[in-house]
């Protein structure tokens, strides 16, 4: 019979995956080749795949190791061959009392049938189910903690760390910008970007050393004590793509729009872009344009998934940061994404970069651009490339848009001050009407809407000057307009602050 509670120090080959589960598994078998090599793993209990423990148990093992306790999952599913699942299941720090372990326990244990479990697994075609083992282990007080892949690129080989200075969870999770160290075979460092820490090398040497033992290139958790001391938290199989090569072309210097601090990856892509800003970006914008920001990270995720859905050759999606990655790796995945690129964020391992590389995108990482997002629009056309040592966008190009002209014979026209005390008019008071600002030269002509059972949808606009001239069209979902703006005033206001930028 198997025990319920497992000893961290136990030879490697007693275990399984399916007892221990995959994170564990690898634990074993580091904490063994610990054994007269220069780097430790914290000691460890492993609650066993569908183990039932009583308190007592639970407490004895609560009083085995030093506090405070990682509680950590260890899916079956978890760091498989090709999968890594990484920040898909439930991890919980600083543990230091009882009652604490116990939730910590549920909450690991819940995470595994998590809707981020289910969509990471529908994205990647497979079928997982909720088994789950529990790893306890003690924590390590790191001068500084990361993670680094042993050898990036078999083509060009060179390891890659990404850290931070103490504990790298926030790191992981995609909330904090970290260091950039990178080593060639030779072990010479290059800082990339950030300040090199005492110790560097010795996580290097650890990782190729681990690298030549598992016979394998390895995606490798690290922390670095205050006293020296390296500890490998985890090590698994890359599970990144083989990336294809690719050649840069030279770039005359006025058509590079971004250049990357960080990428993840290699590809080439031109074809258009999708701007998508992150809950907090969206939230300020929202303000801004007076619209209210729930509603419009609603709508902004339906437009994404439409335009995911209808750009079959690929296109390349353009954030602020990784804040909203969940959001965009729901559903079916974003499947013709080619290339992401955030232009407020860099990071080479998070496990928002990790998913996102796992589903076949390449990715570039830009640090403090983020006022790029108002010079680019969904729609423009961009090519983005990336050889997994550099990465570039240029050639920005916007869509021709063919002059037209509205013809605003007979077209009622409601001045400014009268609209202002439309507050909720029906759609078919405002159709066929051309609402203009303040100075009467500039209005928004409402000229014609879908409806199902007569209920008005999707709404078309023209915003035009005196003559008639078209500056800017859209569309909008009168059926979500409400939750969007207060009331028609609102949304008026919104459609004319477009004229500054598009004129």
């Amino acid at each position: 019979m198997t025990p319920e509670v497992k000893n961290g120090r136990e030879p490697s080959a007693q275990n399984s995956i399916d007892v221990v589960g995959g994170k564990a598994f690898n634990l074993y078998r580091l904490a063994e080749l610990s054994q007269g090599r220069d780097f430790e793993v914290p000691d460890f209990r492993v609650i066993t795949v569908g183990a039932h423990i009583g308190q007592s148990q639970l407490e004895e093992l609560f009083e085995s190791l030093p506090k405070p306790l990682a509680v950590r999952s260890s899916s079956p599913w978890e760091d498989s061959e090709g999968l890594s699942f990484a920040g898909r299941f439930t991890s919980v720090l600083g543990v230091v009392d009882f009652p604490s372990l116990q939730r910590a326990v549920q909450e690991v244990l819940a995470s595994a049938t998590d809707s981020r479990v289910s969509d990471y697994a529908r994205q990647h075609g497979v079928t997982v189910d909720n088994r789950m083992a529990v790893i306890v282990q003690e924590m390590v007080d790191p001068l500084y903690s990361g993670v680094c892949y042993s050898t990036v690129d078999p083509r060009k080989p060179r390891l890659i760390a990404e850290f931070t200075g103490g504990l790298s969870d926030e790191l992981m999770s995609g909330d904090k910008q970290g260091s950039l160290a990178s080593f060639d075979p030779d072990f010479h460092l290059t800082m990339e970007f950030g300040n090199e820490l005492p110790g560097l090398e010795r996580v290097a040497r650890v990782a190729k050393d681990l690298e030549s033992v598992f016979g394998e290139r390895l995606d490798i958790e690290f922390a670095v004590a205050k006293d020296g001391r390296v500890f490998i938290l985890q090590a698994r199989q890359i599970t990144d793509p083989v990336w294809s090569e690719v050649q840069i072309p030279e770039i005359e210097e006025s058509q590079v729009f971004l250049q990357a601090d960080i990428v993840t990856g290699s590809g080439s892509f031109t074809g258009e872009v999708f701007v998508f800003r992150s809950p907090t970006e969206l939230q300020r914008y929202a303000q801004a344009h007076n619209r209210r920001p729930m509603a419009e990270t609603h709508e902004q995720w339906r437009k994404l998934r439409e335009f995911n859905r209808s750009h079959s050759d690929g296109y390349c999606l353009i954030a602020d940061n990784l804040e909203a990655h969940e959001i965009i790796l729901k559903d079916e995945g974003l499947s013709n994404l080619r290339a992401l690129v955030t232009v407020d964020y860099a990071s080479r391992f998070s496990h928002p970069a990790k998913a996102i590389s796992e589903t076949g995108a390449f990715y570039l990482g830009v640090l403090g651009k983020k006022g790029v997002l108002d010079l680019i629009d969904t729609g423009d056309t961009l090519t983005v490339a990336s050889d997994q040592l550099r990465g570039v966008a240029y050639g920005l190009t916007k869509p021709v848009v063919e002059q037209r002209r509205v013809d605003l014979e007979g077209i009622s026209v409601v001045q400014y001050q009268e609209a202002l005390g439309m507050r909720l008019p029906p759609y078919e008071e405002i159709d066929d009407k051309l609402f203009v600002d303040k100075t009467g030269k500039v209005g928004v002509v409402f000229w014609d809407y879908y409806e199902e059972g007569g209920i008005p949808t999707d709404v078309f606009y023209n915003i035009v000057d005196a003559e008639g001239n078209v500056i800017n069209k859209g569309e909008y979902r009168a059926g979500q307009v409400l939750r969007r703006f207060s009331d028609f005033p609102s949304l008026l206001a919104s459609l004319l602050s477009q004229v500054g930028s598009k004129s």
